[in-house]
C-alpha cells in the first residue's frame, strides 16, 4: 500500500475526531472512509484513529448510517431476491 494513501485516509479520519460529524452527509463521508480503509486497504479498525471514528458513525441503534453493508448482509439480500 502506498504510504500517501494510508496517510491521506488516516489524516482524513483523524480530522473528524476533534469536531465530530453532525450531519448525515458528514457521517456518511466518514463511514465511507472507514469502509474503504477496512475493505480496500485492509487496515485494522481496532486501532486509532479508526476505532474512535467508528463510534462517531454509529446511530442510536448501533448501526453505521446505511453507508456500510457487510458481505453477509449482501448475501442474505441476494438469497431473498432469488
Amino acid at each position: 500500500m502506498s504510504d500517501s494513501i494510508y496517510t491521506y485516509i488516516k489524516s482524513s479520519v483523524a480530522a473528524h475526531l476533534p469536531d465530530p460529524p453532525d450531519t448525515d452527509f458528514q457521517r456518511g463521508f466518514l463511514a465511507a472512509l472507514l469502509v474503504f480503509a477496512e475493505e480496500a486497504l485492509g487496515l485494522r479498525m481496532d486501532m486509532p484513529p479508526f476505532a474512535e471514528a467508528q463510534k462517531l458513525c454509529l446511530t442510536a441503534t448501533g448501526r453505521i448510517n446505511g453507508a456500510r453493508r457487510n458481505r453477509q448482509m449482501e448475501e442474505l439480500l441476494n438469497r431473498e431476491c432469488d
